[in-house]
């Protein structure tokens, strides 16, 4: 429209550039303490909620236009919430600009610490294997090109993180054999 020019464009490109590591982190944090608990208030709250909602609710959760709106349910909801905060942060941690500030790394790191306090998401990134070596590859390259001791502290944390994931992954298999 008209409000969109091209001086906006590199405005939000801005915005865009030093705003997104912390909306990031904020939204593993939103996940962390609501996305992936399955409660009765959710359940609630999706009754009481108008029909109308509901049809826009679904619709919005579907991803290709003009097709019926599917639902999913919240397993696969939280699934794509979280391969999006994964694939975001991998996609920045493989190749961090070295104009890029360091708050953004520890921002980045923050979230997938955040998101992996989640037993939903620890669970998820023992049983995906191939994620989880992608990810402690990446960490590992962060930890050898990245000399902050904050930055350094932070991979170790999520390193630990996904080791104890799988560690409680096998273990849990051990006692269902």
């Amino acid at each position: 429209g008209a409000f969109y020019t091209p001086e906006t464009i590199d405005t939000a490109r801005l915005h865009y550039r030093n705003s997104w590591a912390p909306i990031l982190h904020a939204v593993a944090l939103w996940l962390n303490s609501t996305g992936f608990n399955v409660s009765e208030s959710t359940e609630e709250t999706a009754a009481a909620m108008p029909s109308s909602q509901k049809r826009a609710t679904s619709i919005m959760l579907n991803q290709t236009p003009g097709t019926p709106p599917t639902t999913k349910s919240l397993p696969e909801i939280n699934k794509d919430r979280m391969h999006l905060i994964l694939g975001v942060s991998i996609q920045f941690l493989c190749s961090p600009r070295p104009e890029e500030p360091v708050e953004h790394v520890t921002s980045c790191l923050q979230a997938l610490h955040t998101l992996l306090d989640s037993p939903c998401a620890r669970i998820h990134i023992a049983e995906d294997q191939l994620l989880g070596v992608e990810l402690l590859s990446v960490l590992h390259r962060l930890l050898l090109t990245w000399d902050p001791p904050s930055v350094q502290l932070l991979v170790t944390g999520v390193v630990q993180q996904i080791v104890r994931a799988a560690q409680d992954y096998l273990q849990e298999k051990r006692n269902t054999l």
